[in-house]
């Protein structure tokens, strides 16, 4: 697994920094199952982490959280950093970022 660097704890994600802030209103769960890390991307700059793949820091939906751009296919995995409402694309709620800026 390849993740931003922010959101890794001792080479693992997940544990108490995750489920996202507004699940943890919701559920009052202040922890999820923790998974592995291959690969922790620093959050500084543009990194290839695959050849062709592009990682590029993304924060505000978590303090880690990265795009992904296949650039010789000009197609991005952009996560949950937009969603698909109907006809057009949006940015999550507010309550669900860690830094909506």
């Amino acid at each position: 697994m390849i993740v931003g660097a922010e959101d890794v704890e001792n080479g693992w994600v997940g544990g108490d920094r995750h489920p996202p802030q507004f699940l943890r209103r919701l559920t009052g769960r202040r922890s999820a199952a923790s998974v592995a890390v291959d690969e922790a991307v620093p959050m500084t700059s543009e990194n290839e982490v695959l050849s062709g793949v592009l990682a590029i820091p993304a924060s505000g939906h978590t303090s880690g959280s990265i795009v992904f751009e296949l650039h010789d296919r000009d197609l991005m995995f952009v996560g949950d950093l937009m969603l698909n409402t109907g006809d057009r694309l949006s940015r999550p709620l507010s309550m669900a970022n860690d830094d909506t800026a």
